[in-house]
């Protein structure tokens, strides 16, 4: 009997631990540069509240748009992100969205803890499951995961017996309801409970039952009344199949959060990413909550049901279903955990604690040596900086110089609003889908067609064009090859075109000149290193720094696509030599340089190498066609 009160204390030793760990690794998520192409936008709506003092009625960021109405729901959230920036910078602003996360994931696990009077294990699994599902962007939606947590707090406490805490609903609404448009969740979690508790007849609550009327009220304050009661329903109709936001060449966090062409999204099969645990999070739930049936509570069940289909709908609200549904899946959890007669054994909760540790410590090392990241092909980094390679950081300091007048800016969907932040200039459009109206944005995709492209130039009065140099290859090959624009400006990221007569002063610029040839000895060294690349090990993955060279091979495609073989090639080299990830990509991308050179020996070499890693994956047929008849042997083998 002495040795009891041991174990239990030894039990709750290891689950602080696990606690601990998982703490740990929503710090080290949340400290990455900042990418999110919403947050430029965002910054400069809150700089905008504040600098007006009021709530803008009229979209006051892009020229193309200026005089439609705009209901921003989003106002303080705003401007406590502009606050957080003015007080601390980038640095601010990535501490706020972590104290966050954190609170949400707080909010949940102590949820957990009092339904069931203790902390358990199952619930701590649970949460690790949703920090490794989660992007930890800087977005609203963070903020939406901590009201979510209190109002439920709010309603499950009141299921208990603490009937009179009902009443802080109205006022979790009202505050919800002006920091993020998606408050409507909030109202169909207090309309699960209250449905409920009308089912009950006489012995119903009229606390819940009057709180929950005013909770449906509350949203009515907001400084656009029954206007911003309307918003919501125009972004639930973004979700809908045939959305022009949810298309192919739509928002991809509209996507279905079981598209499984994610994990061969950049030429590669990348198993061990974000993906991988939301679905495996999704399928856990399902299972926990067969399993658990029985132990949840008529409302619990509807909760579950609801915020299931919310998931379903789009992968961007992954988070609000783990939130929602954290208790009533560590109940499930541990039922199967019983039903597997694994609480029977004593050491079942510290190894299982060790594990969820060692997990956490694991993927922590990863992402702190910025591998996870570069093993899904992506420049995401740690640290707290603007992230120049997924937002046009170049082109906005050259944009700011004193020598580049005001003038009509054309750019692309996902960068306007970190350009209308940096350079505080109307741009033609931003990512605020709800503002941009299916019928303007699909006006917008348009505008790839080069014949759409130049009457739209002339119907907006187009002064200078601003965009990715591998994102927009439609726009840059017609402003390559036509007379009336000059490139002006272009970096590893983006290309800035004037209008010839706009900023007479500001010279062309000829990218790619200047630049050393690299030696055959350097350049077969490094295509042989990077074709006998292979993946490192599990050690090296947590402890040494990772590199994804997607500026270098942004650059090399597009001085290939200007001619500038010679430049493009050095280029191509410096992104094998420097990334640390086998990448088929950037082969690909270095053999249509050495293709052009005719340098056919390498240029098979290259393209050898990216069938054998599998760098076709997710890509047009015509992409393998191609890669299979240039190694045909009948085309010789000219060039060394």
């Amino acid at each position: 009997m002495g040795a009891e009160p041991e174990t239990r204390a030894a039990h709750r030793a290891w689950l602080a631990a696990a606690v601990a760990g998982l703490a740990a690794l929503v710090v080290v998520c949340g400290y990455r540069q900042l990418d999110s192409p919403d947050v430029g936008f965002q910054l400069s709506l809150g700089r905008w509240i504040v600098a007006n003092g009021a709530i803008p009625r009229v979209d006051p960021l892009t020229y193309t748009l200026q005089h439609r109405p705009y209901v921003d729901l989003q106002w303080v959230y705003q401007v406590v992100l502009w606050a957080s920036y003015a007080a601390g910078g980038t640095f601010g602003v990535v501490t706020l969205n972590t104290l966050a996360t954190l609170a949400a994931i707080g909010l949940a696990l102590g949820r957990s803890r009092l339904r069931d009077g203790r902390l358990g294990v199952c619930a701590v699994a649970a949460a690790l499951f949703f920090v490794l599902g989660s992007d930890a962007e800087v977005r609203p939606h963070v903020f939406s995961w901590v009201y979510l947590n209190l109002v439920l707090l709010v309603l499950e406490s009141a299921a208990r017996g603490r009937r009179r805490l009902v009443w802080w609903l109205p006022v979790l609404m009202v505050a919800w309801a002006n920091t993020h448009s998606l408050y409507p969740l909030g109202l169909a979690a207090v309309g699960s409970y209250g449905l409920v508790e009308l089912f009950r007849g006489r012995a119903a609550s009229p606390h819940l039952i009057a709180a929950g009327a005013l909770a449906f009220a509350a949203p009515l304050v907001n400084p656009y009344g029954f206007e911003g009661i309307l918003f919501p329903i125009e972004q639930l109709g973004m979700l809908q199949e045939g959305s022009a936001f949810k298309g192919e060449t739509g928002i991809t966090e509209f996507a279905s959060p079981f598209d499984l062409t994610a994990y061969t999204a950049n030429r590669a099969l990348v198993i061990w990413q974000p993906t991988l645990f939301m679905q495996l999070y999704a399928v856990a739930a399902a299972l926990a909550f067969v399993a658990a049936w029985k132990r949840l509570a008529p409302a619990e069940r509807l909760v579950f049901a609801l915020f299931a289909y919310v998931f379903w709908t789009g992968q961007k609200n992954h988070g609000y279903f783990c939130m929602a549904t954290l208790p009533a899946v560590a109940v499930g959890f541990r039922r199967l955990a019983e039903l597997a007669r694994l609480p029977r054994v004593p050491a079942a909760r510290p190894v299982a604690c060790a594990a969820l540790l060692v997990l956490a410590t694991v993927v922590g090392m990863q992402v702190r040596s910025n591998w996870l990241y570069a093993n899904m092909r992506l420049p995401t980094r740690t640290g707290h900086r603007f992230n120049g390679d997924w937002l046009p950081v170049g082109a906005a300091e050259f944009l700011n110089r004193p020598d580049v007048p005001p003038g009509n800016m054309l750019n692309m969907f996902n960068e306007g609003g970190f350009l209308g932040f940096a350079t505080q200039r109307p741009v033609f459009i931003d990512g605020r889908a709800e503002l941009t109206g299916e019928e303007f944005f699909s006006r917008y995709q348009l505008l790839e067609d080069p014949v759409q492209l130049a009457h739209g130039l002339d119907e907006f009065a187009i002064d200078l064009a601003v965009f990715p140099i591998g994102e927009a290859p439609n726009w840059s090959s017609w402003f390559r090859r036509s007379d009336a624009w000059r490139l002006v400006f272009s970096d590893d990221r983006n290309v800035v075109y004037f209008r010839e007569g706009f900023a007479p002063r500001v010279p062309a610029v000829q990218p790619g000149r200047g630049v050393r040839t690299v030696p055959l000895i350097e350049r077969e060294r490094i295509l042989t290193a990077a074709i006998e690349r292979r993946p490192p090990s599990l050690l090296a993955t947590m402890t040494r720094d990772h590199y994804y060279p997607m500026a270098e091979m942004r650059r090399c495609v597009f001085l290939w696509s200007q001619g500038e073989l010679g430049a493009a090639l050095t280029a191509g080299l410096e992104a094998l030599d420097r990334g640390t990830i086998d990448s088929a990509d950037v082969l690909l991308a270095v053999s249509n340089v050495l293709w052009s050179m005719d340098l056919r020996g390498p240029a098979r070499r290259c393209l050898q190498a990216v069938l054998d890693k599998g760098g076709v994956l997710n890509q047009p047929e015509s992409v393998e066609r191609t890669i299979r008849a240039r190694l045909e042997p009948a085309g010789g083998a000219r060039g060394s």
